[in-house]
């Protein structure tokens, strides 16, 4: 929906935007929006805001965005805090800078707050062009608070976004939803905010997610050392499309888990040495990539590798080594050329269709080394009888000797085959040796056998 008269709502000037309660909205005068007279500089006390945090610094912020061109810096004096009762909203890229977060603080009280996709929030960053204006994209925040102090009961993010934004040290505390929501190209929201970046952030006791991610384009985003603390839903929760980046983020005492993501998506966030309190789960998607997390690592992920305290590396799931995508997601035993290693063992594939596998699920008492599904090769688990140790392999199939192959030990019995296909040098063994007998029995020629080395009837010894 476009308003009807833009100049009287400054929430939807320029912006495009829908869901505003018409009846919350404070109307603004068009002389509201001009610079203050004399050009007074980039500081908000220069638009008239005092940062006491009691006085209503609402009108400052108003003009401040209303005057300022896109690429201005508007700088927040450190250790003041400015109270404000209705959203600020960005019709173009502005620089908002502060102290430090813990000095600098902007305070969101009871009053209006406009909405984007039906989400209300204290600071909106739109990312639609209009004829008037248009994006807030490239808009940075550093060194401030973002903090609710009204009622619970309402329904107000921190910071909404739809557009790529960069945040360095800003901390969102204490909103009825999320801290900080970024949303594009969803059912609701339209926009980009593919790589936006958070740095050192934090979102701490909100009513909903700490960071949340929604849309078919809120992916390819980087968060560093950035933490969620003590919120209601997740401290990280990834509902984008393709995924993103987390990397050295830190997580405690939120009621939904620490890091979640939709395993419905083909979302494949990755996340590197990040920490993890007790009982802040990873719940994530078969696709997602957890490398050398810190603390805590109960839940689900796609793929979790770490080191061991003896150096071992450890690997949650099955690893595989293909070609390609396609190749990897073969499943076991079907043509192509991997490297799958799992609970299953370790399976090698070539191109040609020839397979080896290495398992101990054929039988308790061996890992075996198959070619294809012929057991080649047993490794005894233990010792199992009088003459099968754990340090001697067992060659199931026997053993060729030489380059022709012809000399071969096949196997053993108390006589040899009397069918089958056997060539000249194949050897096959007594098992039932006695005084008097042969050791064994050599083929000189197909079906033909003859016994060889004789066992003597009274030994030296």
């Amino acid at each position: 929906m476009t308003p009807t008269n833009p100049d009287r709502r400054y929430v939807l000037s320029g912006l495009g935007l829908i869901g505003v309660n018409a009846a919350a909205s404070t109307p603004i005068n068009e002389d509201r929006l001009a610079p203050p007279s004399g050009g007074v500089g980039r500081r908000i006390e220069g638009f008239g805001a005092i940062g006491d945090g009691k006085a209503d610094d609402t009108h400052a912020f108003e003009r401040a965005l209303a005057s300022l061109g896109a690429g201005d810096a508007l700088e927040l004096a450190p250790g003041r805090s400015y109270r404000l009762t209705r959203s600020l909203v960005f019709r173009r890229p502005l620089s908002i800078t502060g102290g430090t977060k813990e000095h600098t603080r902007l305070i969101f009280a009871d009053g209006s707050y406009a909405s984007l996709g039906g989400r209300r929030a204290a600071v909106i960053l739109p990312h639609e062009k209009t004829a008037t204006g248009g994006s807030a994209r490239r808009t940075h925040f550093a060194g401030f608070t973002v903090e609710w102090v009204g009622h619970r009961d309402v329904e107000v993010d921190g910071i909404l976004s739809a557009t790529p934004a960069y945040f360095h040290e800003v901390d969102v505390v204490t909103f009825p939803r999320d801290g900080f929501h970024i949303e594009a190209q969803s059912e609701r929201i339209q926009g980009n905010a593919n790589g936006s970046a958070f740095f050192n952030c934090s979102a701490r006791a909100n009513g909903g997610n700490g960071f949340a991610f929604h849309g078919d384009d809120a992916n390819a985003c980087i968060l560093i050392g950035s933490r969620s603390f003590d919120n209601d839903g997740a401290g990280f929760y990834d509902r984008s499309l393709l995924g993103n980046s987390y990397i050295g983020g830190e997580v405690d005492g939120n009621r939904s888990g620490g890091f979640v993501s939709d395993p419905t998506l083909p979302n494949r966030s990755v996340y590197i040495a990040c920490y993890a309190e007790p009982g802040q789960s990873y719940n994530l998607n078969s696709r997602n990539m957890v490398f050398a997390p810190l603390g805590y690592v109960s839940g689900h992920s796609g793929a979790m590798l770490r080191t061991l305290p003896s150096g071992e590396v450890f690997s949650r799931t099955a690893q595989v080594f293909a070609d390609d995508e396609a190749g990897a997601a073969r499943p076991p035993g079907a043509a192509g050329r991997y490297l799958r290693m799992g609970t299953g063992g370790v399976d090698l594939m070539h191109g040609d269709g020839h397979r080896v596998r290495i398992t101990k699920l054929l039988s308790e008492n061996y890992v075996d080394v198959l070619n294809g599904d012929v057991p080649v090769l047993r490794l005894p688990a233990g010792d199992i009888a009088a003459n099968v140790r754990a340090s001697r392999p067992w060659l199931p199939n026997g053993m060729t000797i030489g380059e022709s192959g012809q000399a071969a030990i096949l196997g053993a019995g108390a006589a040899p085959p009397s069918a089958g296909r056997f060539a000249a040098g194949a050897i096959w063994l007594n098992d039932k040796p006695q005084p008097g007998k042969v050791i064994g029995w050599v083929c000189v020629a197909p079906g033909k056998w003859h016994g060889f080395g004789r066992i003597e009837a009274n030994p030296d010894r």
